[in-house]
């Protein structure tokens, strides 16, 4: 899964949205922040890595000037119930 934040200019954000729901995002927040070109609003979410680029176009294409930040590192999504996840969920090494 990849998190992401989408900046969007301020009432734009319900296509956002809608575009998260059809990609099934999970752990979808919503911020109204501000920018050196004025409000915006910013919706942090996770998706799964097949469904990234998808999200993007259709969200570019509605709104040209969308702002997309991607961490550069995959990460687990939880959802209640937690004790849901993975067995394979371990806490990071450090390898020598």
């Amino acid at each position: 899964m990849r998190l992401m934040s989408v900046e969007v200019p301020r009432g734009r954000s319900d296509y956002v949205l809608q575009a998260a729901r059809n990609h099934s995002a999970s752990n979808v927040s919503l911020h109204s922040t501000e920018s050196l070109e004025g409000p915006r609003e910013m919706a942090w979410l996770c998706l799964n890595n097949q469904q990234v680029e998808r999200f993007i176009d259709e969200v570019q294409q509605e709104i040209p000037d969308v702002r997309v930040t991607l961490i550069p590192r995959g990460v687990i999504a939880l959802q209640p119930p937690i004790s849901g996840a993975p067995d394979e969920v371990a806490e990071p090494r450090i390898v020598d």
